[in-house]
C-alpha cells in the first residue's frame, strides 16, 4: 500500500474576511460565514490564498469604501466542500485580485446552510486567525 501526499487543491487556503460583529475574545462567530443568496446559489465570498496572503487581502478589502474587518480566517478547500460547496469560482476584478464564490447548490433548507456555517466557523477557529490587524491584537 503506498501512501500519497495529499492534493494541493484540497488543503488550499481560502480567506474570509470577519466584521467586527462576528469576531469575539479571539474567535469567529458562525454569522461570519453565512451564505449569501444569489438567487440561483448560495454563494460564500473569499479570496484565494494560493494569489495572496492574509494581510494583502485584508488591506485590500479595508481599503475598499471603508469596509471593516477584525480579522481574517482561513478554511480549506476540503473544509468547504464538507460544508457543501460543489465548486469555487473566479470572480477577481482590479480592487479584489483573488476574489473567489464559494458556490452552494440550491435547495438548502436553513438548517443546512446554519450547519455549512458552523462547520466552517469551527474549522477556522481551531487553526486561528491568518491575520489580525494590529489594532485587534492590541485589545
Amino acid at each position: 500500500m503506498s501512501s500519497r501526499p495529499p492534493n494541493h487543491k484540497q488543503r488550499r487556503p481560502y480567506y474570509r474576511q470577519v466584521h467586527p460583529n462576528n469576531f469575539q475574545d479571539g474567535r469567529a462567530l458562525s454569522p461570519a460565514f453565512v451564505l449569501q443568496d444569489t438567487g440561483c446559489h448560495f454563494t460564500l465570498s473569499l479570496n484565494d490564498g494560493s494569489r495572496t496572503t492574509a494581510e494583502r487581502c485584508h488591506r485590500e478589502y479595508t481599503q475598499q469604501g471603508g469596509r471593516q474587518s477584525a480579522a481574517v480566517l482561513e478554511v480549506t478547500a476540503d473544509e468547504l466542500a464538507a460544508s457543501g460547496s460543489h465548486r469555487v469560482v473566479d470572480s477577481a476584478n482590479e480592487q479584489t485580485h483573488a476574489h473567489v464564490d464559494a458556490m452552494y447548490e440550491k435547495p438548502m433548507s436553513r438548517r443546512q446552510q446554519r450547519n455549512a456555517a458552523q462547520s466552517l466557523a469551527t474549522a477556522a477557529n481551531w487553526r486561528g486567525p491568518a491575520h489580525l490587524p494590529a489594532h485587534e491584537q492590541a485589545t
